[in-house]
């Protein structure tokens, strides 16, 4: 029975590190960085992850490395200059971090 828990117990929390969340956000700012080399988006919601920058800096990076960068900047900036929110979905856990911000699975402009 203890090993039976043992191993329910694993499951459970290597199965919180793959958890993705999908939520709105209202843009504040976005730009570039040429000192982290990377795509910040800041928002103004507070959301849950799992960086070791504090929970009420409202920051998704992403690295200039992503081949979609281009598009990621500019789909942030869209939703900026329009006023629109963005769906981002992002992770929790401390793997879904860049520079010790959380990155996003995927975003889109909510019509």
């Amino acid at each position: 029975m203890k090993l039976y828990t043992k191993v329910l117990t694993s499951i459970f929390f290597s199965l919180l590190s793959f958890i993705v969340c999908a939520e709105d956000f209202t843009v504040v700012n976005v730009g570039l960085s040429n000192n982290s080399n990377s795509i910040f988006i800041r928002v103004q919601e507070e959301f849950p992850h799992g960086c070791s920058v504090p929970q009420n800096i409202k920051t998704f990076v992403w690295s200039i490395d992503n081949v979609l960068y281009k598009e990621i900047y500019s789909t942030a900036l869209t939703a900026l200059a329009t006023g629109k929110k963005l769906n981002i979905s992002y992770g929790t856990s401390s793997t879904d971090c860049i520079n010790n911000h959380p990155t996003t699975k995927s975003l889109f402009i909510k019509n």
